[in-house]
């Protein structure tokens, strides 16, 4: 899954349970073959006269999270209810290790590879959990993992994911101009423009047409949060860069899972094309070997996924682009929590602060007079999105508390080279 708010560069915690969770089964890297239209053939249930979801089509529905990232559900086991969050970026249920006492017993123990490396992963028989009247049990094991830090970089409590595994013979709608996330009926009626789904390996992909690029077929990752739209390898990232297809804006720091954090570059995309939908401007992030579209795109559509028929849905909202620009950190800040605190991962040259004196290490302990604790990392980052608006910042560096001003930047690119805490 992955994780955003823009500009300099920020926490991006890519949730990606794509530690390859498919038993060693890694996504494909390479391309896969142009489809010559992406339109499909519209099923007949989806040409129904009706232009909106009615009650009787709804199996089960739910309030989308206000920020529009990731997709949170509650999950009952043994009567009580757990946040979860839907990733159609991995296969298997995700149980954190606070609920490994819910599990089976141990079923295997496999070998995957993830970024950083190859790591044993251990599959348990599934508990009796529920998603409304859903039954999430099912013959797959399901996994148990540590999400504290996942936690902790997006600012969500969650405690499990649910990935394709339960998805993958679903139909999602999401309507974010209304707030809701509906599991629908099969026979309801599918509203917007169709656009064929490719299933590889359980995962669900698109084919999106870049401009200097050609075809490229991403992952569909509703996990993935953040910064921008989605993911593009470094290889294409650096190609479209050498094309002036790509404006380059700054980095920004990226977790996954495996709680490993790097810096990713960010930049605007001339053109692409998705179906019959173009967008110019759109911010991508590069990554070593991942291609993805996550909800930073989808969130523009009221959006429906046809994982059982390999079909996406999109119709237009009230998003308003300008959004891209406002939710950019303004302050050259790379944040992440740990243990309870804020930390200062990396600061963006030039930025303000860079000038203020601001080192990677420190710990940030007040916001405009608020405890950071209180406030939580997404209300921070928000309080460093208007230009040139002053925001006062206490910081801890050893056992010295400073006091500072940070005149934020009015939507200018900082120096792109980072600073990074020795050691991470």
């Amino acid at each position: 899954m992955r994780i955003n708010d823009e500009a300099c560069r920020q926490v991006q915690a890519m949730i990606k349970i794509n530690v390859n969770l498919r038993l060693g089964r890694a996504i494909c890297g390479a391309v896969f073959a142009i489809i010559l239209s992406s339109l499909v053939a519209v099923p007949s249930h989806a040409q129904d006269v009706q232009t909106a979801i009615l009650p009787e089509h709804i199996v089960e529905q739910y309030d989308l999270d206000p920020d529009g990232d990731l997709l949170m559900v509650p999950v009952t086991i043994n009567r009580e209810v757990y946040p979860f969050i839907l990733d159609s970026g991995t296969t298997l249920n995700a149980y954190d290790t606070l609920l490994k006492k819910h599990l089976g017993p141990l079923q295997q123990v496999v070998d995957v590879k993830t970024a950083s490396g190859t790591e044993s992963l251990k599959l348990y028989d599934p508990p009796r959990a529920y998603l409304g009247r859903f039954n999430l049990r099912s013959p797959e094991g399901v996994t148990c993992m540590d999400l504290a830090g996942v936690r902790r970089a997006t600012g969500h409590d969650f405690y499990g994911i649910i990935g394709m595994a339960f998805m993958l013979d679903r139909v999602v709608h999401l309507n974010f101009d209304q707030g809701k996330l509906s599991f629908l009926r099969h026979d309801a009626p599918r509203l917007g423009t169709p656009i064929r789904l490719s299933i590889v390996r359980e995962m669900p992909r698109v084919e999106v047409e870049f401009q200097g690029l050609g075809w490229r077929s991403l992952l569909v990752d509703t996990g993935s949060v953040g910064i921008g739209s989605g993911n593009l390898s470094a290889r294409d990232f650096d190609t479209l860069l050498k094309q002036g297809n790509l404006s380059l804006l700054g980095s920004c720091l990226s977790a996954d899972l495996s709680q490993q954090n790097s810096s990713a570059r960010f930049g605007s995309i001339k053109r692409l094309q998705v179906g019959r939908e173009v967008h110019d401007g759109l911010i991508f992030s590069d990554h070593v070997n991942s291609d993805i579209l996550g909800m930073g795109f989808w969130k523009r559509y009221n959006v429906t996924f046809d994982f059982r028929n390999r079909v996406v849905y999109l119709q237009k909202n009230q998003y308003d682009p300008a959004l891209d620009d406002a939710n950019r950190d303004l302050s050259g800040l790379q944040l992440r929590g740990k243990k309870g605190q804020i930390v200062v991962h990396g600061v963006s040259n030039g930025s303000s602060a860079f000038l203020a004196g601001i080192q990677p290490g420190d710990r940030i302990t007040k916001v405009d007079g608020k405890e950071t604790a209180e406030l939580g990392i997404r209300t921070i980052r928000r309080q460093l999105t208007s230009p040139g608006q002053e925001v006062k910042l206490v910081f801890q560096r050893g056992s010295q508390d400073f006091d500072v001003v940070l005149r934020l930047a009015e939507r200018r690119t900082f120096g792109l080279q980072p600073q990074s805490t020795p050691g991470n």
